[in-house]
Parts: structure tokens; sequence; C-alpha cells
């Protein structure tokens, strides 16, 4: 008798089936040892326990505290980690040091109220007038500032009295230049008087030649002379303030006072 034809095992399926056994095996085993490792871990007490410290850092909206204008710390009210509260008091400052720059600058203050007040009378060539609250209140400055205006006056006078002596003395260099002009100038009228008469005996042979030449010489020196003399001497000053050369647009050929 002869079996059913489905009745007989695939070789294939007998592979399959002796490959799956070990893996359900191990597939067990695993399973096993989750649910141990569960277990323990919820019925489990730790014996040892580490703490790590940490610091919250934040990314926006930090306020930094600090004075407006420098000085020195008298008193902190805080420590680091205090809590405050909007209008309590941080830090409190020495205001010593203010008061004394606020001193100082009502000084500078003043010390320029005064000085403005003497430059002005200085330029105005008469007494200074200062103001009579800052007087009042700074007798030194003032006292200072009248000292600076007396000696800058003395030294302006003084000045002014050099300028003048100088100025005299050139009147008298200049007087003096066309006087030995205007003497120059009629020793030139005689020299070319006696040189036309040598020129007219030379050409009739009743004087020496060099007699004629050491005239011809004197006139050029007595020109050359008057040319040094001129140049020496200032120019006219009209009531402009111009010389006749620049007012007029001609140049004098003689200088003034000389015939």
């Amino acid at each position: 008798m002869t079996g059913h034809p489905l009745d007989a095992k695939d070789p294939l399926d007998e592979v399959v089936e002796r490959t799956r056994a070990p893996f359900r095996v191990l597939g067990w085993v695993v399973i096993l040892l989750l649910i141990s490792l569960g277990v323990w871990a919820y019925s489990a007490e730790l014996e040892e326990v580490s703490i790590a410290q940490g610091e919250v850092v934040p990314q926006g909206q930090i306020k930094v505290i600090q004075h407006l204008e420098g000085g020195i710390t008298e008193k902190i009210h805080v420590t680091e980690g205090s809590l405050v509260r909007v209008g309590d008091p941080l830090v409190q400052l020495d205001l010593t040091a203010s008061g004394a720059s606020r001193e100082e600058l009502s000084l500078r203050l003043d010390a320029l109220v005064l000085s403005r007040a003497r430059l002005e009378a200085e330029a105005r060539h008469e007494d200074p007038r200062f103001p009579d609250v800052v007087a009042a209140w700074r007798p030194d400055l003032v006292f200072s500032e009248r000292r600076s205006y007396e000696a800058r006056r003395d030294e302006y006078e003084s000045g002014l009295q050099v300028l003048r002596e100088q100025a005299l003395q050139r009147e008298l260099t200049v007087v003096e230049m066309k006087t030995q002009y205007s003497t120059a100038s009629r020793d030139l009228e005689l020299a070319r008087l006696e040189f036309e008469m040598s020129s007219d005996l030379l050409a009739e042979s009743l004087t020496p030649k060099i007699e004629h030449l050491k005239l011809q010489r004197e006139v050029e020196e007595l020109e050359g002379k008057l040319i040094t003399l001129e140049a020496g001497i200032p120019p006219r000053r009209g009531r402009s303030g111009r010389s006749p050369s620049t007012a007029g647009g001609r140049t004098p050929e003689v200088p003034p006072g000389c015939p």
C-alpha cells in the first residue's frame, strides 16, 4: 500500500526546520535576559550616587551694573547671590571727590569770566571792570587779573616807547639823508657845469685831457651817490597811506624836500 503524495516531506522543509531550532533557543534566551534586567533595574537599590555642579547661563537680557561717573566705592550693600528689589541700594560711592571736582570747575569758570573782562578792557584801552558777584567771591583772582593787566599795560607802553624812539631815529636819518642829497645835487650841478667848460677848453686844446677825465669821474661819482641816497629815502605818504608811486601810478624823480 502506497502513501499519499502530500505526506512526503520536502528536503527544503527539513533544512528550514533544522536551522530554525537554534534561533528559537537564542531568541528565548535574549527575551529572558531583557526581562531579568528590567526586574533588576526596578527592584535594585544604588549604593553610590555621583553629584555634578552646573551653571545656568542666560542668552539675553543681561543687566550690567556700573557707575555713571568715576568714583571711590564707600560701601557695598549686597553680596553675590543676594536677591534685590527695585529701589534697593546696591553700592554707595564716596561723594568727596565729586564735590571737589565741582568746586574745581566753579573756580575755573570764575577765572575765565575774570580773564574775559580783563582782555576786553585791554582791547578797549580802559580799566577792567569785573563782575561784582565774581569779584566778591574770588578776590584773589581779581587781584591776579589786575596785576596781569598792569603788567601787560606796562609792556605795551614800553614797546610803544621803543617804537617811537625808533621812528624818531628814522626821521633823523631821513633828514640827514635829505641834507646829503641836497648837498650832492648842488655839487653835481657845479661838477656838470665845470665839466661842460672843460669840454669846450679840451676842444680848443686849452686844458690837459687828464684834468678833463678827473672832472668826468667826479660827475659820475656824484650821480651814483645821488642814486644811492634816493633809494634810501622813503617815499612821501599821502592821505590815503600810499606812496605817490602807488597812488598816482608815477614814481617821483626827486625825493621830497630836495631841490
